[in-house]
């Protein structure tokens, strides 16, 4: 749902009745929208959200579908993998309206937006242990988006936590009352919208490289980065004086 007017785009999953699970079908229609969103200059802020009272509760689960050879079963798993990779790289700002269960892949879609916010009821788990299985899929978002020891936990101890535990743990940066989930998201998506726009794309890039460096590459790639893209005349500095050499 474009909100031209605004520059904010809003893609909501609608299969409440499958738990809005990812499918063969739903992945390829998001990489499908993604694509749609990545071809648009226009677009500053791209919500995720859901609809029918739950978020998602992860990928469909082997018994509820018809086995598949494991050359097709690796095809399905890439390209859930490569919507997570997608949703990160994207160059506008994407945040996460959360309401409802989430579940195992359900909790990579979150951890692959820039921002998450919850309602106060919605309930947080990645049960795969208890299905015989290790979630090697969703450790990768889930151990960059918070600390990793805390990450690893959510791994290991599988019961369902809420939206307030999970805001302590990292993986949201807001909870607000259910009532209040769309209007919240609506005022935080508006005034992430009115952030320079030409710097977000470089700015996320820049942010996800050095995070795969050590401290002192990051460094000096910082140092290249910032000396090459200078801060615009315009934007000031915010009434602190700078230093010599700075």
């Amino acid at each position: 749902m474009r909100e031209t007017a605004t520059r904010i785009a809003w893609l909501w999953l609608d299969r409440a009745d499958t738990g809005n699970r990812l499918s063969h079908e739903v992945v390829d229609a998001l990489h499908a929208a993604l694509e749609q969103v990545e071809a648009c200059d226009d677009i500053d802020v791209l919500v995720l959200a859901a609809r029918g009272g739950v978020f998602c509760r992860g990928c469909v689960e082997p018994a509820e579908a018809a086995p598949l050879p494991p050359l097709a079963h690796r095809a399905e798993v890439l390209a859930t993998s490569d919507l997570m990779l997608r949703l990160a790289a994207l160059p506008c700002i994407t945040l996460a309206a959360i309401a409802g269960d989430v579940a195992g892949a359900g909790i990579e879609l979150v951890a692959s937006c820039d921002f998450a916010i919850a309602g106060s009821s919605a309930r947080f788990a990645v049960p795969d242990l208890d299905h015989g299985r290790w979630p090697h899929t969703t450790q990768v978002a889930l151990s960059r988006a918070m600390a990793p020891r805390q990450a690893l936990a959510l791994l290991l101890d599988t019961r369902a936590r809420d939206a307030a535990e999970m805001a302590r743990l990292g993986l949201l940066h807001e909870v607000v009352a259910d009532a209040e989930l769309e209007s919240r998201t609506r005022a935080l998506a508006a005034t992430l919208a009115g952030k320079p726009a030409a710097l977000i794309a470089p700015g996320k890039q820049s942010f996800h490289r050095q995070l795969a460096m050590n401290r002192a590459d990051a460094y000096l790639y910082a140092v290249e980065q910032q000396t090459r893209n200078p801060p615009a005349a315009e934007t000031g500095n915010m009434g602190v004086t700078e230093r010599a050499g700075r």
